[in-house]
């Protein structure tokens, strides 16, 4: 196609014949777009030019050759709006959605939807929680031989047990375990009570009511 413009094409000394074929391939220029694979020698601002290697359309603005946006039905674009853009109709199949970029976990097709909203993929891992053996005991302070032991004054060195020095009774602390049972009033006694482990798994759970901040928008394509 031709791609050159002839801005000169009539002029009285000129030859008819000259100027009606430079008038001729200016409108197959018009009529292009001045389509080639290489840019006009010779454009002025705002002109169009379609790159045939490329199938695209550029135009002409600040000295630079600028690619036009162009798509056909099957183009779809995201707006961070609610109306639509001039030419563009909003395309209400595909909702409720994120965006995402093809491969890894959503696979290697694009134009297509993926992903589920439920949670899935998450995990705990369990504790347990361990019994140490120990003992609870009060002795009897009537009873004879309660396995205490006591200093050279005749008081407790080691023992628990309800005791009387001076006439007052209080608590005393032993180290070894015993059932001392007399005429007083008797024994609270746990003895030995054996370690174990009791292990729980927690449970974690979701609603599908949940949505990742977004910010919301239209998808929209081409009015044709």
């Amino acid at each position: 196609m031709a791609q050159n413009w002839t801005d000169d094409t009539f002029a009285g000394s000129h030859v008819g014949q000259t100027d009606l074929q430079n008038m001729e391939n200016n409108f197959a220029c018009l009529k292009s777009t001045f389509s080639g694979t290489a840019a006009p020698s010779n454009p002025v601002e705002g002109q169009q030019w379609f790159e045939t290697d490329k199938d695209g359309t550029r135009v002409y603005i600040d000295s630079s050759w600028l690619a036009l946006l162009q798509g056909d039905a099957n183009t779809k674009l995201w707006h961070y709006r609610n109306d639509t853009c001039d030419g563009w109709i909003i395309d209400a199949t595909v909702t409720d959605k994120v965006l995402a970029l093809e491969g890894g976990s959503y696979g290697t097709t694009g134009g297509v939807t993926s992903g589920s909203w439920t949670i899935s993929g998450l995990s705990q891992g369990s504790h347990s929680h361990t019994v140490n053996s120990h003992n609870h005991h009060v002795y009897n302070a009537n009873s004879g031989n309660d396995g205490r032991t006591y200093d050279s004054n005749g008081n407790v060195k080691t023992g628990i047990g309800i005791s009387t020095n001076n006439n007052a009774d209080y608590m005393d602390y032993e180290s070894n375990a015993y059932d001392q049972t007399g005429s007083g009033m008797g024994d609270m006694y746990t003895n030995n009570k054996s370690p174990g482990t009791d292990s729980k798994t927690p449970a974690i759970s979701h609603t599908g009511a949940w949505r990742p901040a977004a910010a919301v928008g239209t998808l929209q394509k081409p009015y044709l």
